[in-house]
């Protein structure tokens, strides 16, 4: 059972894999050898990830914010 603590440290540990996630993708987009496969990959999993962080936060009571 998820407590509220558990899904705001969810939520903060999503968030900061999306930004990572970005940069990853930022870097692979400008090097010329990247697999393209790899950049498709990535989107997949980002969306995935942004999923679970929207119905977390859809979930959350309005009286915790954001985190």
């Amino acid at each position: 059972m998820c407590t509220q603590l558990d899904d705001v440290q969810m939520t903060g540990w999503l968030q900061s894999q999306l930004q990572i996630m970005q940069v990853w993708m930022d870097e692979l987009a400008t090097r010329p050898d990247s697999d393209p496969t790899a950049l498709e990959r990535l989107e997949h999993h980002r969306q995935w990830l942004t999923g679970e962080l929207d119905r977390l936060e859809t979930a959350r009571p309005k009286s915790y914010g954001r985190a």
